[in-house]
């Protein structure tokens, strides 16, 4: 486990396999479907990053909701 540190946020590849919704921003929630992305952890928040084809998005959740997901198995973490 690497303790807090100003290096920059952690980040690993993920795919949502599941039903998971995402706040972009401070807007409403919405699900983000099956699909790769990448995980940027910091200290409160896990901002998800994906590329759909034509550009780049992103949502995050609170890393509480995070840790949910991947134990109810609707985001796998890669290597």
């Amino acid at each position: 486990m690497r303790s807090a540190s100003t290096d920059g946020p952690l980040r690993c590849s993920a795919q949502i396999v599941g039903r998971v919704e995402f706040r972009a921003g401070e807007g409403p929630l919405f699900e983000i479907g099956v699909r790769a992305v990448v995980i940027a952890t910091t200290w409160a928040d896990a901002p998800f990053i994906w590329s759909d084809g034509e550009g780049h998005d992103a949502a995050a959740t609170p890393l509480s909701s995070l840790s949910r997901c991947i134990v109810q198995g609707c985001v796998v973490l890669g290597s």
